[in-house]
């Protein structure tokens, strides 16, 4: 069963576009979910000959299916991933008889951490942040600076956000990530420092006038920023809904998520259409990624880093740091997922000096 992609929360909504994506590129599927006729049923539209599934709940105390150690590759989308990664983690280190690859479309700096020496040790190759944000965002700004000769003069702005729902787990990664403040909330990176934000940018073309932005900078992002040695670096989140706005700061003002979350976001996504943009700038050229469904992105961008994962690159890092990372951006550039579309705006790479 070497071949087979095994993928830990695939009823849910990242867990079933990914296992659309791996199944469109050819792969076999062993679906994990914690209820096997809502697995079946939300995957009942996919053709069955590459899917099996397992029913299987990663925090019950009771031993796995063999046929999940029997894989070698897994992807851990059941969410969230703060609750989830470190069980099926040590599970699969505990009881795979051999290496394998590991991909994670979520995890914060700590996570990477934390498992880079227990995957490097094993043998295994550990890939976090194989999502949008993080993931898409530190790759939209590797590929932008490499159109630059000289990177380190950049100053470069980030805009990720729009109109989507949001689920409990997506909920629960927020309030985590507030409460363990693993994002850097109303910073920017100038000179290799951070520094408190002095001012907030309108949004680039692209986004609706309604749209507002938030100065917020994320560990992947920073992480990007210091590989590349920018001048700076500016991001922002984008929200265009106010009832989703105020949802968000009361989860961060009282770290709680309150009971009427669900409602709060079904009527905001009730008054307008579901958009994502994701634009990344600097120097008057930029590029910008657009969608209607930034969790079913996350999907593909977790089934694409396994698909072109290399099992060599032991230990634990971020997606955007991958080789193959880069080719992403290129690819979708040209072949896209269906109703994704990346754009460049001034094609022409600086000659040296013009900076």
């Amino acid at each position: 069963m070497n071949g087979v992609i095994a993928v830990f929360g695939a009823g849910g909504t990242v867990g079933t576009a990914c296992v659309e994506a791996l199944l469109h590129h050819g792969e076999r599927v062993l679906a994990i979910g914690r209820d096997l006729n809502v697995l079946q049923r939300r995957l009942a539209h996919l053709p069955c000959e590459r899917l099996r599934f397992v029913e299987l709940d990663v925090l019950a105390p009771m031993p796995w299916p063999m046929a999940v150690f029997a894989c070698r590759r897994f992807i851990q989308c059941a969410g969230p991933s703060f609750a989830l990664t470190d069980p099926v983690l040590t599970q699969l280190l505990t009881h795979c008889a051999t290496p394998g690859v590991f991909v994670e479309p979520g995890g914060d700096a700590a996570a990477v951490q934390r498992w880079h020496q227990p995957l490097a040790d094993a043998g295994w190759s550990g890939t976090f942040g194989a999502g949008v944000q993080p993931g898409l965002i530190g790759v939209a700004i590797r590929a932008l600076a490499a159109r630059f000769i000289r990177p380190d003069l950049l100053r470069v702005e980030t805009f990720t956000g729009g109109l989507q729902p949001l689920t409990p787990a997506g909920l629960a990664e927020y309030l985590q990530a507030v409460n363990n403040r693993t994002g850097y909330p109303g910073m920017c990176v100038q000179q290799g420092a951070l520094r408190r934000v002095a001012d907030v940018p309108p949004t680039p073309a692209g986004f609706p006038a309604s749209a507002c932005v938030h100065p917020y900078l994320d560990e992947e992002a920073a992480c990007a920023a210091s590989d590349l040695s920018l001048q700076a670096l500016r991001s922002f989140n984008v929200t265009d809904s106010a009832p989703i706005t105020h949802l968000l700061n009361e989860i961060m003002a009282s770290g709680q998520i309150p009971n009427s979350a669900a409602q709060q976001v079904a009527d905001a996504l009730a008054e307008k259409p579901p958009w994502f943009c994701l634009s990344v700038q600097a120097e008057g050229q930029g590029t910008q990624l657009t969608c209607a469904d930034s969790y079913r992105l996350t999907g593909e961008v977790a089934a694409w880093t396994m698909i072109t994962a290399r099992a060599e690159c032991t230990g634990a890092d971020w997606f955007s740091r991958r080789s193959q990372s880069l080719a992403i951006w290129s690819h979708w550039q040209h072949q896209p997922p269906p109703g994704v579309q990346i754009l460049w705006q001034n094609h022409q790479a600086c000659e040296e000096g013009e900076l």
